[in-house]
């Protein structure tokens, strides 16, 4: 039975204010030889108190096809061809694997991997394989330092090369060349410094170093420029890091950030904005369960405080979407000790949340991911029970609708047979005088004209301010 959950709700408001604006244009010398001076004047008023325009934005969760069981904490990734493997995670069988194609809306189960693996990472290779590294083998009950490559032609995994050291919570991020850095991550008793690149062409990993600091559970998201930014994480005991660092792929080395976030936190979230900064959400640290959030931009190496998430939660997911806005679903607050079924979309360009209808239950550790036809899949997770979930839902964003504010112009003098016009900015005008904002959703300047019979004309101009 497919499930559709559809809301409206209301996330900006335009309010256009106009400015009474009357101006008197003295025509072309050749109304001088009109009899009646006067009629050789037009004059154009707009006037209006405020009018308002709304843009809604309209969005649905819709169930899709379910996961061959139920698990969170997978790994997850986007392939080539646009379909998405899942594999492991906490689940009955911590070896199993699935992909789900869009296009049917449907999972079907893979091979098995070879090891048991839960917080581990997943990379794309240019090839098209992905490389599995890491994580908990709970056949082992520990780290594990074991890779293996999974091929979408085949459908199955093979043994990769093992990795220096066993351990999880860990970053993998891909550069671009092609190769993976993976930093950071526990041991099982600490947090690593350690980092190693893996070569797809080789088949290999290279020590690159230590980062300057040991951390796990943080996160590590590519820059613009090819640099890799390092935030936040766990050091040990109830110690969390407030401090970030940039990888340099061409020196091999790692640097500290001299700006810093105003709080420490691990298993936050770092989404990639469209204009390349990063947007750090939630988590949590030793004084508990955070809604702060920071923006990094690496034009200017600056960390800022942004506005705080409407309920702290860590175990959320933050996933960019095309219309630049990010969607911040579910988490889970430890003092509440509550899992949530929130959801908002944070628009970076006004630095504010908008709520919006959710899936209608609680949430956290579940995997949200953008696929080629704009939709999100978000897919497993775990009540507050931590009973894990097999279900699968789209979210797409409809709309948006605007509703244009208007007002009226009215001209006079003249040969009194008027044509208005917009003579510069947005919106449109009947020959009756009517202007109307369309589909304009940004402040900026109009300017409105009329003509006379004779070719006298008049403009008016007043400015749309979206409030």
């Amino acid at each position: 039975m497919v499930r559709l959950l559809r809301h409206s709700v209301t996330i900006s408001f335009f309010s256009l204010l106009f400015s009474s604006c009357s101006l008197h244009v003295l025509n072309n010398s050749n109304s001088n030889s009109n009899s009646n001076a006067n009629t050789s004047d037009v004059a154009l008023t707009c006037t209006a108190a405020a009018v308002n325009a709304t843009v809604v934005s309209n969005t649905e969760f819709v169930a899709t096809g379910s996961m061959t069981q139920a698990k969170y904490l997978q790994t997850t990734v986007e392939l080539a061809d646009g379909k998405v493997l899942m594999a492991g995670g906490l689940a009955l069988d911590q070896k199993k694997a699935e992909t789900y194609d869009p296009t049917t809306g449907l999972f079907t189960a893979t091979s098995d991997m070879n090891h048991t693996r839960r917080y581990g990472t997943g990379s794309l290779l240019p090839d098209g394989r992905v490389l599995m590294a890491g994580g908990v083998d709970a056949g082992v009950g520990a780290g594990t330092l074991t890779t293996e490559l999974y091929s979408p032609v085949t459908r199955s995994f093979t043994n990769g090369p093992d990795m220096s050291e066993a351990k999880w919570a860990f970053t993998a991020t891909t550069l671009n060349d092609g190769s993976i850095l993976l930093a950071g991550g526990w041991s099982g008793a600490v947090s690593l410094a350690s980092a190693q690149i893996y070569d797809p062409v080789g088949g290999t990993f290279t020590t690159v170093g230590s980062m300057v600091s040991i951390r796990s559970s943080h996160t590590a998201s590519l820059l613009p420029d090819g640099r890799v930014l390092i935030v936040g994480g766990f050091k040990s005991g109830v110690a969390y890091r407030l401090d970030a660092e940039i990888y340099d792929p061409v020196a091999q080395t790692f640097s500290t950030v001299a700006s810093t976030m105003d709080d420490t936190r691990s298993q936050h979230k770092a989404t990639t904005l469209a204009d390349g900064r990063i947007f750090i959400s939630g988590g949590k640290n030793d004084t508990g369960t955070l809604a702060s959030t920071a923006i990094y931009d690496p034009s200017t190496g600056l960390f800022t405080a942004a506005a705080p998430m409407p309920i702290a939660v860590y175990g959320h997911s933050a996933t960019l979407l095309t219309n630049g806005k990010v969607l911040v679903l579910g988490g889970y607050n430890d003092a509440a000790a509550l899992a949530y079924a929130n959801a908002e979309l944070y628009d970076p360009s006004t630095d504010s949340y908008e709520v919006i209808t959710n899936l209608g239950f609680d949430i956290y550790y579940h995997q949200a991911i953008l696929l080629n036809n704009d939709k999100v899949l978000i897919a497993g997770g775990a009540h507050t029970d931590g009973v894990g979930l097999d279900t699968a839902y789209l979210f797409t964003v409809l709309g948006p609708t605007i509703t244009p504010g208007t007002l009226t112009c009215t001209a006079s003098g003249g040969d009194a047979s008027y044509t208005y016009s917009v003579d510069s900015g947005a919106g449109t005008i009947t020959n009756a005088g009517v202007y109307s904002t369309g589909t304009a959703t940004t402040a900026q300047a109009v300017t409105i004209k009329a003509v006379d019979g004779a070719g006298n004309s008049a403009t008016a101009s007043f400015n749309i301010t979206i409030n």
